[in-house]
Parts: structure tokens; sequence; C-alpha cells
């Protein structure tokens, strides 16, 4: 069984991570509670890009 969740170990305390700032967010009010980070890009959020261009 071990050797079946192996693959899996370094996602563990991401996933208890995620489950804690979960739990967070239904006791605490939203200033004091961790979110996850928002991303804001200056400019388009669409790229017009051919084949094989980088």
């Amino acid at each position: 069984m071990i050797a079946y969740l192996k693959p899996q170990w370094r996602w563990i305390s991401a996933l208890q991570n995620d489950v804690a700032a979960q739990a967070d967010w239904r006791v605490k009010d939203f200033s004091n509670a961790n979110h996850v980070p928002v991303e804001r890009r200056n400019g388009s959020n669409q790229r017009d890009v051919k084949p094989g261009e980088r």
C-alpha cells in the first residue's frame, strides 16, 4: 500500500493546506481568511500567435 501512495506524497502538504484554508473560509470573515491568489495582467488576456512562434 505504501508503494501505491508514494507518487502522491509530494502533494500531501499542499492538499492539507488547501483543506485548512477551506475550513478557515467557513469560520473566519473574508478579511481574515487565507484566499487563493488572483492573477492580474496588464493588457489583454488573449494572444494571437502563429504555429512555431514563441
